[in-house]
């Protein structure tokens, strides 16, 4: 999705964090997810059978990803890059966050094949990213 909305995308981004070069918080780099900056897409898979899921697994790995780097933000805000974890449960439900930002992806790649309604890309994203869990 990522691709078809922003053709520079990249994917396990090194050197994003000037401090610790070689930590990649983005597993795809793209102006496409959060408006007016450049988004570190770190997608986490939790289970709600795992120790420390709590009530609700998709908020676990979501708090846990942010806690993983909160330190590095400044860096990264210091060079327009906002860190975003798209947190999906073992199962395929995606955390809140996760699901805004496939539909702004959704969105921009519709608006750029000249579509009229991104419904329909982000339906086949998601179906996508479920299989892909899955596997």
């Amino acid at each position: 999705m990522a691709r078809t909305a922003d053709g520079s995308a990249e994917t396990e981004s090194e050197g994003l964090i000037p401090s610790n070069p070689r930590l990649r918080p983005a597993g795809t780099f793209t102006a496409a997810a959060v408006e007016g900056s450049q988004a570190a897409l770190d997608v986490g898979v939790g289970s709600p059978d795992a120790v420390g899921a709590g009530t609700d697994c998709c908020e676990a790995t979501y708090r846990r990803k942010l806690d993983t780097y909160g330190p590095y933000f400044p860096e990264l805000a210091a060079q327009g890059v906002v860190y975003s974890p798209l947190a999906i449960s073992s199962y395929g439900r995606l955390h809140p966050e996760a699901l805004a930002i496939m539909a702004n992806m959704a969105k921009k790649a519709a608006r750029r094949r000249g579509l009229g309604s991104h419904h329909l890309l982000l339906r086949r994203a998601l179906v996508r990213l479920g299989v892909e869990v899955w596997r």
